[in-house]
């Protein structure tokens, strides 16, 4: 599954350095050819190391859309203060049982740098879209060819709109968010359900 996503981005690595919307979208079809693979190695009787591999992509997006969580806690520091500091971090939010730990990972996004922070968004978006192309995929194995388009428009370098249609999404709107849920509903029941538990060695 490794090299699967690593040769997607292969696929649509342009010429020089990758634009924008390229950046933002390229983990997007590499975790989606992913976790299609996993179907692959299912069928081939590899039904153990098929399920490791998708719950490993479903937790390195939980741990994504964790510091993306904690960014937006920055945002609204930044907004409501002016200011990003330990003291002002401390001034707005209250104290619960994760305030430390949630305090600790601030600290430590922002001694990492934008770099790291827009990672954390990349990932969440990659989480989202991804399980999206998986799930439609699923219900109709010509929606790799949707995928397809996806990777020609990232080395077309076009923008994201397009993109997005690319794949079915039509915006920033109900329609679009409530198609991601629906998918990412439906690959958490498959996870759940016994035929795709990860079996116990």
């Amino acid at each position: 599954t490794i090299w699967v996503h690593e040769i997607s981005h292969y696929r649509n690595q342009p010429e020089g350095e990758r634009k924008q919307v390229n950046c933002l979208l390229t983990e997007t079809v590499a975790h989606a050819m992913a976790l299609i693979y996993t179907d692959y190695l299912e069928n081939k009787g590899y039904i153990y190391e098929a399920n490791f591999g998708r719950y490993d992509i479903l937790y390195s997006f939980r741990a994504a859309s964790y510091k993306a969580y904690i960014l937006l806690k920055i945002i609204k520091l930044y907004q409501t203060l002016g200011d990003v500091s330990e003291e002002s971090y401390n001034y707005l939010y209250e104290k619960n049982k994760h305030y430390d730990e949630l305090k600790d990972e601030f600290i430590n996004i922002i001694n990492k740098g934008p770099s790291n922070m827009f990672n954390a968004f990349l990932y969440t978006l990659s989480g989202a879209l991804s399980v999206y192309m998986y799930e439609e995929y699923r219900k109709d194995n010509s929606f790799i060819n949707k995928i397809e388009e996806l990777n020609t428009c990232l080395l077309n370098g076009d923008n994201l709109n397009k993109c997005l249609h690319t794949i079915n999404i039509t915006g920033y709107n109900e329609e679009s968010l409530d198609k991601i849920k629906e998918a990412y509903d439906n690959f958490k029941q498959s996870l759940n359900d016994q035929k795709y538990k990860v079996l116990k060695k």
